[in-house]
């Protein structure tokens, strides 16, 4: 392809020297050969003028085409706000419902409540503080982790990356926790809240934003964002930072004008929210703004058209990132938002869709959809309550023209006597007052159930633990919180994903802006790190996520003493030290390293110097290279001077140690005889490291057997007969003493067994005698009933005779 059988609209390159190279953004190589410019064009790619991938395109572009394109990007705008009517309005009936404005529907009498009950602010509040302390600790919010087989340099680059985005989120972002605050906050009423991850042009930094679901203008219809022909973000700019991003380059220098006095256009539910924070329209005509609507869609721009394998026009549409001011309706920029050498031209989406739980559509559920109706119930029997309350204290009614009451109206306050010319049987029949009921008992029980019934279900977690016995297993408490935790372990679990995403388009942007041939240095207190631009390269090896395990202290402390009380239990399997350190952890100690110092390592001693460690109960170690049968002679010397509560108290120990001298002794005695084992590292078994194992191939095995069997026929003793018969007569001792024990615990088990053969004995006996008084007093009421059965016989038939004697 030459420069004249291009259009004219592509011939924008400039000729330069007499013959170059040059590579433009799109990928085509152009040499530039006299008079001539040849463009190498790879297949399936458009043609574009060389310049930044990231340029501002509105640049080059004529006026007629960016009119165009701004009135196309503003109709698509208010078709979306159009299509989401019913949410705003929805919406606004929620900031209602909170109570944080003053509600102004109509009354059914002067005077009346209108008191908001706090139902949905206070399930709003429990929730924003239990997810701030674990979205957000105080180490920082990401954690590096790794994926398939981790070697060092990967665990490395996990540690720097995750070591950088917490100073990035916890230093250089000092917007990051008050935007995550506010999102927390508005997230359980509307279900639904956004962030913003972008590069900060006036501060030239990595910044993330707090969006409001109200700013963010997506399709009704849509069901993601990836997949949403278009949305558009709202932004509002004070004049002087319009100003500043016009003259940094990133916005176009374009005559604005003066932004509108009042925000005509503001819905429903951003009038609440201006009315919640005190701002009245008096206050908007000097907070004046210019509204900006930063529109995600594809374009088929001319001169940057897409073109097919044969280099045809195709008209599909690329994303691009077009940003229109409002009032004036001029495109300030338009760049390209796929990533710079990506030739499938994939769309980057810059926000995270926060949900609390999954909505029919593209925005989530929250409490407003939930428990809004109980809500709006509470607030209605709390203000009937009021009223009659009210009404009932305060009577009124009728009062006759006829009453001889001077001064009209007449206001009497508590205490308060007043004298009248009317008499007390004029003043009973010159007023009638009405018969205003008290508050109803029904109506206060209805508001207690009405308000029970959305605590229940805003406050699931602590009613169960609350209603937990404290003394009861851990195990019990873990299952009690996991029960009453179903609802909010799966909303934490969508924030802890959400957020992962938002920490991936961190790391993807640090990948673009950090310098790409030197390390990073930043400042932490007490050190200095670095971080390598590679580290966010987007390889799967390590990925910045959140952790969504635990979402709550109570389940986070509950887990680390039910482990402390098994190590406690089975000390053999566990490591105290690191259930111990768990357990801080999770309740948070400052500064408990200080509280469990790290155990001292073992030094190289010499035997007299590691008899005396033993004494104090300090590590001891063999090394490999030391003179075993030295060692293990003085050891066992000393061993034989100490008395026999000494020896006792240090068998133990200084047994094992000796045991490691053998096996090193064992070891050089083999070399000696076959020379160096090959495969079989040379490791130590200290205490507290770990062994590493090393597979041996079984053709080497079998060789080492059989080197090994014919060197064991001339190893010598490691230690002495004299020693061997003392340790002889130790053993002995100690055979000694486990059979008198052994002999005492079957005494013990043979009287418990007689013991309890006796008590057995016993309360067959007491069986027996129960049950044979048992059987003589069923005996004896069987006679007694019989008797009492042959005297009513008797006394029937002496009153069937006594007629006979009458008639005789």
């Amino acid at each position: 392809m030459t420069l004249s059988s291009l259009p004219e609209s592509e011939r924008v390159i400039d000729l330069g020297p007499t013959s170059y190279r040059e590579v433009t953004p799109s990928g085509a190589v152009i040499d530039f050969e006299g008079d001539e410019i040849i463009v190498d064009l790879e297949p399936g790619m458009e043609l574009q003028p060389p310049g930044d991938h990231n340029q501002n395109l509105a640049e080059v572009l004529d006026e007629t085409e960016l009119s165009r394109i701004a009135a196309r990007v503003l109709d698509e705008v208010e078709q979306n706000i159009e299509s989401r009517k019913d949410w705003q309005d929805r919406l606004a009936k929620g900031i209602r419902l909170m109570g944080v404005t003053e509600d102004k529907s109509p009354r059914p009498f002067n005077g009346a409540s209108a008191a908001v009950h706090p139902m949905l602010a206070e399930a709003c509040v429990q929730f924003q503080a239990r997810a701030i302390a674990e979205l957000w600790p105080s180490e920082g919010p990401v954690k590096g982790v790794t994926y398939g087989n981790a070697d060092e340099e990967i665990a490395a680059r996990a540690q720097r990356g995750e070591d950088y985005l917490n100073y990035q989120y916890t230093e250089e972002m000092p917007e990051a926790f008050w935007e995550m605050d506010k999102l927390l906050f508005r997230l359980p009423m509307e279900g639904s809240a956004f962030k913003k991850v972008y590069v900060n042009a006036l501060e030239d930094r990595i910044g993330v934003g707090f969006v409001e679901a109200e700013d963010l203008i997506v399709p009704y219809t849509a069901t993601d964002l990836r997949t949403a022909p278009g949305f558009a973000h709202r932004i509002r700019y004070y004049p002087n930072d319009m100003r500043k991003l016009q003259h940094s380059g990133f916005y176009r220098h374009v005559d604005l004008g003066e932004p509108a006095d009042l925000r005509d256009d503001d819905t429903q539910a951003q009038d609440e929210i201006d009315a919640s924070e005190g701002r009245s329209a008096s206050d908007l005509r000097t907070d004046r703004q210019y509204e900006v609507f930063e529109y995600y869609g594809d374009f088929d721009l001319p001169g940057f058209e897409h073109a097919d394998e044969m280099g045809e026009q195709t008209g599909i549409g690329l994303p691009y990132i077009i940003t229109v001011e409002a009032e004036t309706q001029k495109v300030l920029a338009i760049r390209r938002n796929w990533r710079e050498g990506d030739q499938k031209r994939k769309k980057r989406v810059y926000f995270i869709h926060y949900k609390f739980l999954p909505g029919l559509g593209f925005y989530g559920f929250g409490f407003l959809h939930t428990i809004g109706g109980l809500s709006q119930a509470a607030t209605g029997a709390l203000r009937a309550l009021l009223d009659a309350a009210q009404l009932s204290n305060l009577r009124g009614g009728f009062k006759s023209k006829e009453a001889k009451i001077p001064g009209g109206d007449t206001s009497i306050q508590p205490g308060e006597w007043k004298d009248t010319e009317s008499s007390a049987e004029e003043l009973r029949k010159a007023f009638f007052p009405i018969d205003y009921k008290e508050p109803s008992p029904t109506l206060f029980q209805l508001l207690g159930f009405l308000v029970e019934s959305g605590q229940r279900f805003a406050s699931t977690t602590e009613s169960m633990v609350g209603d937990a016995d404290n003394s009861g297993p851990v195990g019990t408490t873990i299952a009690l919180i996991e029960q009453g935790s179903k609802v909010f372990s799966g909303i934490h679990k969508r924030l802890h994903k959400a957020q992962g995403e938002e920490f991936k388009l961190v790391a993807d942007l640090n990948y673009e802006i950090l310098p790409p041939d030197m390390p990073y240095p930043y400042m932490v207190a007490g050190d200095e790190r670095l971080v390598i631009r590679d580290d966010f390269d987007g390889r799967v090896d390590w990925c910045p996520v959140s952790d969504p395990n635990i979402f709550s202290s109570t389940q986070r402390i509950a887990m680390a003493q039910a482990v402390l009380e098994l190590a406690t239990r089975e000390p053999g399997l566990y490591d105290k030290r690191e259930a111990h350190e768990r357990m801080l952890t999770a309740m948070k100690v400052p500064d408990w390293e200080k509280l469990i110092p790290k155990p001292a390592e073992a030094q190289r001693l010499d035997p007299v110097s590691e008899n005396m460690a033993i004494l104090n109960g300090k590590p001891v170690r063999a090394f490999y290279d030391q003179d075993h049968e030295a060692h293990i002679m003085v050891h066992m010397q000393w061993f034989k001077t100490l008395p026999k509560e000494g020896q006792e108290m240090m068998q133990s120990s200084l047994f094992a140690h000796v045991s490691e001298h053998l096996a090193y002794g064992y070891r050089q005695q083999i070399e000696q005889q076959i020379g160096a084992i090959p495969y079989m590292p040379n490791i130590h078994a200290g205490k507290g490291e770990r062994i590493l194992e090393q597979e041996v191939p079984p053709e080497m095995e079998a060789m080492i057997a059989r080197a090994a069997a014919q060197a064991s026929q001339g190893l010598r003793k490691m230690i002495p007969e004299e020693e061997n018969s003392q340790d002889k007569a130790v053993q002995a001792e100690i055979a000694r003493k486990d059979a008198l024990a052994q002999s005492d615990m079957a005494r013990k088990d043979m009287a418990a067994q007689r013991d309890q053969e006796r008590k057995d004995m016993a309360f067959a006996a007491e069986q027996e005698r129960e049950n044979t008084e048992l059987v003589a007093d069923l005996e004896r009421d069987d006679i007694e009933a019989r008797a009492r059965m042959a005297v009513q016989a008797a006394s029937q038939v002496a009153r069937a005779d006594q007629p006979n004697e009458v008639n005789r």
